[in-house]
């Protein structure tokens, strides 16, 4: 059983005004997301993870998830990525990356949108504030 999820969401190449990707790291009772552009950080911030969201993302079973490992098509431009690492006292257990042209498996979709409705709260405030 995994106790760290990390999200990375990279998005497709534009200019640096417009540009924001952002990365997620959830354990049991908090959570920190960072949104940047490029290499440069734009906003930071902390955010608590109830018992239940915790609950709701630690039953995904690793094995239902997508395999290890990448869906990146080919020569594929202008499109976003995202990234799931599940860790285990900072060990790595798992580690999926897709575009957005990759089709992903429903078990993986799932585990994405939990993921989402989590920092949702938090990444909406953010974003509104570093536009």
């Amino acid at each position: 059983m995994f106790d760290k999820i990390v999200f990375n969401y990279n998005c497709a190449s534009l200019p640096p005004q417009y540009y924001r990707s952002y990365s997620i790291e959830i354990t049991q009772k908090q959570g920190n997301i960072r949104i940047y552009n490029y290499s440069e950080d734009l906003v930071a911030k902390n955010f608590e993870v109830n018992e239940n969201e915790w609950k709701i993302l630690s039953q995904v079973l690793i094995k239902s998830l997508e395999p290890k490992g990448e869906k990146i098509e080919e020569g594929a431009t202008g499109t976003s990525c995202q990234t799931i690492i599940l860790l285990k006292d900072n060990v790595e257990l798992y580690k999926f990356s897709w575009d957005s042209l990759s089709d992903i498996n429903a078990n993986t979709q799932k585990f994405q949108e939990n993921i989402a409705e989590v920092i949702k709260p938090c990444i909406q405030e953010l974003l509104e504030s570093i536009r």
